[in-house]
């Protein structure tokens, strides 16, 4: 490498990459002092569509000042690769902070470490990225070739992804409604815990809960349950860590009466209950017993055994669980009754209404169903810049594929 290269001052045009991580350092400090002065949350945040002519101006700043600028040594270095490592390693350095420090939305010892999405700290970061991203992207137009058009599709996908993801943020709303059977409910509760009245309302109509069977399971420090596959109601011998149970009834409706499990079939609130033998891998008894899991009427029972372990059963995970309800909208004045699942919402007015929880503990027979309802409307600009991303990646494999025949 030549000397005079390697030895070059600082801040001496053109910038490189010791310079971009001076100027990131720069950034950090300067957002930690002004979160102490004049915290990012007390910045009052544009909405829609404020919001927008904000994201449109700040992509038209970008664009004319790359077009007409675009000798300028600063503008150039913006568009470098020398300019996108620091504000890259500068942001996922952000990034990892909020990913291991606990984050909230509430007063905590961790002072502003706590609440670093929210923060001068993170959009000094994100700014940085925005920034060296879009003069890169920008910069791909003024020489037209195949190569630059799909970087182009590729690199303004990001932007327009991460750009809208950061200006909508404010115009995203999010509360979760709990819903009784028969009940009416125009209110929930957002990522605050304030109450909140919302312009849909929802009406459970019918919820319906399946599950798998409840697994056996030793707790001590640790959880041991067995790598092998069984059916309870063919009174399996199950081999967990060092012992072996031998399930000798299974009840999957079941309810306690003085020392044993009935069965409770069309009973509501019932649990799961087996009756099981104990043994050493030598087939000696260590002990027998009932184990059941909790409802909404009884404790979970369980086997203490000799080693100071505790043999369980565990509570069913659910194999499917959704929710019949009659939706009302202030908006549209309109009423639709649809079918609520897991990873299947429904939408009305910009509203999508996923299911979200129950009442574990009475399974099927919850008297609620819980529903998180969105609206984001930037989120069909985060699809558009997906989409871009797609092609471009698929034009480049295209490319690549054709090269090599």
């Amino acid at each position: 490498m030549d000397s005079n290269i390697s030895r070059k001052p600082l801040w001496t045009i053109p910038w490189g990459v010791s310079e971009g991580f001076i100027i990131a350092f720069g950034l950090l400090l300067v957002s930690f002092g002004l979160e102490i002065i004049f915290p990012f949350s007390n910045v009052s945040k544009p909405h829609f569509p404020n919001s927008l002519y904000f994201l449109i101006g700040f992509g038209i700043f970008i664009f004319l000042t790359s077009f007409f600028f675009r000798s300028n040594s600063i503008v150039k270095w913006l568009s470098s690769v020398n300019s996108a490592i620091p504000a890259i390693t500068y942001f996922v350095f952000v990034v990892l902070l909020i990913g291991i420090i606990p984050q909230s939305n509430h007063h905590s010892h961790l002072g502003i470490f706590s609440s670093l999405l929210n923060s001068w700290v993170f959009f000094f970061s994100f700014i940085f990225l925005l920034l060296t991203l879009g003069f890169a992207t920008i910069s791909r137009l003024f020489h037209i070739s195949w190569k630059n058009f799909v970087f182009f599709l590729n690199h303004f996908g990001l932007w327009l992804c991460l750009a809208a993801g950061f200006f909508g943020a404010p115009d995203k709303q999010e509360a979760v409604m709990i819903v009784n059977r028969g009940d009416v409910v125009w209110y929930g509760k957002n990522d605050m815990g304030i109450q909140v009245e919302l312009p849909i309302a929802i009406e459970l109509l019918d919820f319906t809960a399946e599950f798998y069977q409840p697994k056996l399971a030793i707790l001590s420090d640790e959880i041991f349950t067995s790598n092998n596959e069984y059916d309870l109601s063919s009174s399996p011998e199950v081999l967990i860590d060092n012992i072996i149970v031998q399930v000798e009834k299974y009840l999957p409706k079941a309810f306690f009466v003085d020392s044993a499990f009935i069965n409770a079939s069309g009973v509501p609130f019932s649990s799961h209950a087996v009756y099981v033998k104990v043994f050493n891998k030598n087939y000696l008894l260590i002990t027998k017993g009932w184990l059941s899991t909790p409802s909404k009427v009884s404790n979970a029972h369980h086997i203490n055994l000799p080693d100071g372990r505790n043999l369980k059963l565990l509570p069913p995970e659910p194999k499917y669980f959704g929710s019949s309800i009659k939706v009302y909208s202030k908006v549209s004045e309109s009423v639709k009754v649809a079918r609520v699942e897991v990873n299947k919402p429904f939408i009305i007015d910009g509203w999508w209404v996923y299911q979200h929880s129950y009442d574990n503990l009475a399974g099927n027979e919850s008297s609620y169903s819980g529903f998180r309802v969105v609206k984001d409307p930037w989120m069909y600009a985060v699809y558009f810049g997906f989409v871009l991303m797609i092609i471009g990646v698929s034009l480049l494999l295209f490319t690549q594929s054709f090269k090599t025949k």
